[in-house]
């Protein structure tokens, strides 16, 4: 869970700044909710996760809750 709040923090900027910048906020939403940032999201968790998978720290009721957010891409096992 703290994962999806953390990618969404860095990847969005704030309301805050959004106010400040002067852009409207059905932008934002329409940019938030589309299918790029719904990506990029996922590519900024896919470091952690895969480095989650590979320590061993993924079970099936983590993997779930990965799902859940948006943020759970398969990972194939690496033979390293």
């Amino acid at each position: 869970m703290l994962m999806a709040i953390m990618a969404r923090l860095m990847v969005y900027p704030s309301r805050y700044y959004c106010r400040k910048s002067g852009v409207p906020m059905s932008a934002f939403l329409e940019a938030a909710r589309s299918k790029e940032a719904k990506q990029h999201l996922k590519d900024a968790a896919s470091r952690p996760s895969k480095l989650s998978f590979d320590l061993g720290l993924i079970n099936p009721v983590s993997r779930k809750i990965w799902k859940i957010c948006g943020l759970w891409e398969e990972i194939e096992e690496s033979e390293d």
